[in-house]
């Protein structure tokens, strides 16, 4: 059943998360609250159709994010195609299509919510600076400064800013190296990416670098 191929999901996701020394939970929380509950969680993968996904997809929340929707919807893909190819031998073969073809139309729908995600500068500037003031008042030695001013200038995850190390700052060449990401998989990634920073950035981040 969908709900079985969920928990199996969930229960790899985070074996995964906790051999990488992360325990987040995001797809046990979203799948919990959003797939399990549903009438979708009882049908069986071999009677699976694209009818029974865009019932599911419809009986979704109106007042769900887009991003969150992209997000629950991605869990649901990747669970139910994990399920699939263990299962192949015992599933029709047109089930990775219903799959496909089902969960598809959130695609179109979340690109568009997407292109309107990036803040003006005005915006980022003020987040910067109302980081440093929270960073004052709390008297953090411009730990929250620095986090929020490499999140805003990388463009990196808070995954990933969170795991950087003093020798990642390369000053001379006005770049830090920014571990990748962990989400994906395939073929082998390199374990850093180079993105160049300000040199407004290197001066903040000197005294915890000295």
């Amino acid at each position: 059943t969908v709900a079985i191929a969920v928990q199996t999901y969930i229960e790899a996701q985070e074996g995964r998360e906790k051999a990488a020394g992360e325990s987040r939970g995001d797809a046990r929380l979203r799948l919990s609250k959003h797939v399990l509950p549903s009438r979708l969680a009882a049908v069986a993968l071999h009677a699976l159709s694209e009818d029974d996904l865009g019932k599911w997809r419809a009986g979704l929340s109106k007042e769900l994010p887009p991003s969150t929707v992209r997000r629950v919807i991605n869990d649901l893909r990747a669970a139910l195609n994990a399920a699939a190819t263990k299962n192949r031998a015992r599933l029709p073969a047109e089930v990775a299509l219903i799959i496909k073809n089902g969960l598809a139309t959130v695609d179109a729908e979340t690109a568009q919510a997407r292109d309107k995600l990036a803040l003006p500068d005005a915006d980022i500037r003020r987040i910067v600076q109302a980081a440093a003031t929270v960073d004052d008042d709390g008297g953090w030695d411009g730990d929250l400064l620095r986090l929020v001013l490499v999140l805003s200038a990388t463009g990196a995850r808070f995954s990933q800013v969170k795991r950087n190390a003093v020798g990642d700052v390369q000053i001379a060449q006005n770049r830090l190296m920014v571990p990748t990401s962990r989400k994906g998989r395939g073929k082998k990634k390199a374990s850093h990416i180079g993105i160049r920073i300000g040199a407004d950035v290197i001066e903040v981040l000197r005294p915890a670098i000295a």
